[in-house]
């Protein structure tokens, strides 16, 4: 209720580390952030990291993995395809 409550008053504490931009909300600097400069932060303000990193990294880690996808997909809905 403190948030909404401050977003009526004006206060802004918490800025873009973009642009110089202000918000009275984090969830809203954080949902600019994304949306204006395609980056995400975190609660503090800071830059989440690369996601494409965190791929790489599961990748690395799954090296030499085999895996099955064969799906038995029936025709139609009455399962009788």
């Amino acid at each position: 209720m403190a948030s909404h409550y401050k977003s009526h008053l004006g206060v802004r504490e918490f800025q873009c580390p973009v642009c110089p931009k202000m918000f009275s909300r984090r969830h809203d600097r954080a949902r600019h952030c994304a949306a204006v400069h395609d980056e995400h932060i975190d609660r503090e303000g800071n830059f989440a990291g690369d996601d494409d990193d965190d791929l790489d990294r599961d990748d690395d880690q799954h090296d030499g993995d085999e895996f099955n996808f064969d799906l038995d997909v029936g025709v139609g809905a009455s399962g009788s395809g």
